[in-house]
């Protein structure tokens, strides 16, 4: 059995990239980052975790894990995948795209990886087109557009200087993210794992008087967590990740979920309100119209 090394070698080149992205985002940071990898010599394989099963990790010698910020936390469809990984003797980066606050979910992924023997010889994060459907409703999203040209230069040069970090054993891994408000930490308990795919999920509702059977909401759900039979409403399962795609895209607006109780305002408006006073937040106002989310100039 070979003893791996976290210095790569000649023979030693190849790069598993696993991401999640449900709009296209945080791909196009993942594609720019294996960019920067194959110009200092590496063979990259990059998989979208939603789009189905990843290779496992032992014939790579380098792994990357990407991410948008979900409720200022990683993603559970990439914190079960971390979770299903064994020891982990090669180096590894991550990168994570946020379109408020980043909270922890860049710390998850590191603090994770680490506890797998995994050695930090990267870590990346860039503003991305905030579309989540509680800020969207109330007319507000961020970052539109992003990420930029500058963010995705910016990611291919990361990708870039990890060949250097891996040779460099002085290397210093960046510190982790400060870790987010109170009524942050709050709003990210209460959205938790357990609370979505133990109680949540059963709070999606269709309105079967508005529903068309479209099948917009099944082939929009990254888990495949909905399905629908022929000449039926959409059902729900409970491997939902509080995305809360289906409710956005919805053309119809059939789709009511426990982001519609009244229990989440507090949270969803203290954030719309904060999100004007912070200078460094782009934001727009917008409207959501039949699925579609338009801009209002």
């Amino acid at each position: 059995m070979r003893k791996q090394s976290y210095l790569v070698k000649l023979d030693m080149s190849r790069c598993l990239i696993v991401y999640y992205s449900l709009g296209g985002t945080t791909e196009r940071i993942a594609n720019k980052i294996s960019e920067g990898l194959e110009t200092k010599g590496y063979e990259v394989d990059t998989y979208n975790i939603k789009d189905g099963s990843v290779p496992p990790i032992d014939n790579y010698d380098l792994l990357g894990i990407g991410a948008p910020a979900y409720f200022f936390a990683s993603p559970f469809i990439i914190t079960d995948y971390l979770k299903s990984l064994q020891k982990l003797n090669i180096p590894y980066f991550s990168f994570v795209v946020y379109g408020v606050i980043i909270g922890d979910a860049g710390n998850q992924i590191r603090k994770k990886l680490n506890k797998r023997g995994g050695k930090d010889v990267g870590y990346y994060k860039c503003n991305g087109e905030g579309n989540f459907f509680g800020y969207i409703k109330r007319g507000v999203q961020t970052y539109p557009s992003h990420p930029e040209d500058e963010d995705l230069e910016e990611a291919k040069n990361f990708g870039e200087s990890i060949k250097s970090n891996i040779d460099d054993e002085g290397y210093k891994p960046e510190d982790f993210d400060e870790k987010p408000g109170l009524i942050y930490r709050i709003e990210r308990f209460t959205t938790q794992k357990w609370f979505v795919q133990k109680f949540y999920y059963r709070f999606f509702k269709v309105n079967k008087s508005k529903c068309t059977k479209c099948g917009i909401c099944v082939d929009s759900c990254p888990t495949k967590n909905i399905s629908m039979e022929t000449n039926e409403f959409p059902k729900f399962g409970n491997n939902c990740i509080s995305c809360f795609n289906c409710e956005l895209k919805c053309p119809e607006e059939a789709i009511k979920s426990c982001m519609d109780w009244k229990i989440f305002s507090p949270f969803m408006a203290y954030n719309v309100r904060k999100i004007p006073k912070i200078p460094s937040i782009e934001m727009v106002k917008v409207k959501l119209n039949k699925g579609k989310i338009e801009r209002i100039e």
